[in-house]
C-alpha cells in the first residue's frame, strides 16, 4: 500500500480532491446531465405506461405512476434532486465525481434503451 497521497491507496477516492475548482465544473455538468436524463426517463416511462406500450418494472415507481403522473414526478425528481444535491455537497471528494460519471452513463443508456425500444414498438 502506498502513502496517503498515492494513487494505489484504496482510500484515495475518499480523500479531498487536489484541486476542488477543477473537479467542480465537470461534476456540475455531470450532475446536470444526470438530472436531465432522469427527467427524460420519467417522461418516456410515463408516456409509454400511459399508452400501454410498456409497464414499469420498478415497484416503487409503479406505485407512484398508479397514483398519478404528478405524484410520480414529485417522487422521482425529489429523490434525484436530493441525490444530486448530496453529490454536490461531496464535490471535494473524488468519489462524488466518479459516482456522478457512472450514474450519468447508466441513465444515459437507460434513456437510449427507452428511445430505441419505443421507436421499435411504434414503427414495427
Amino acid at each position: 500500500m502506498s502513502d496517503i497521497t498515492g494513487s494505489n491507496d484504496r482510500r484515495s477516492a475518499l480523500l479531498p480532491a487536489q484541486d476542488c475548482e477543477s473537479c467542480g465544473r465537470p461534476l456540475g455538468w455531470l450532475l446536470f446531465a444526470l438530472w436531465v436524463f432522469n427527467v427524460m426517463d420519467l417522461t418516456l416511462t410515463s408516456q409509454a405506461v400511459a399508452s400501454g406500450l410498456a409497464t414499469e418494472s420498478n415497484r416503487v415507481m409503479a406505485h407512484f405512476l398508479d397514483a398519478g403522473p404528478l405524484q410520480a414526478a414529485l417522487f422521482k425528481l425529489g429523490v434525484v434532486s436530493a441525490g444530486v444535491g448530496l453529490l454536490w455537497l461531496l464535490r471535494r471528494y473524488r468519489v462524488a465525481l466518479v459516482a456522478a460519471a457512472a450514474l450519468a452513463v447508466v441513465f444515459g443508456f437507460v434513456v437510449l434503451y427507452q428511445v430505441v425500444h419505443l421507436w421499435q414498438v411504434t414503427t414495427f
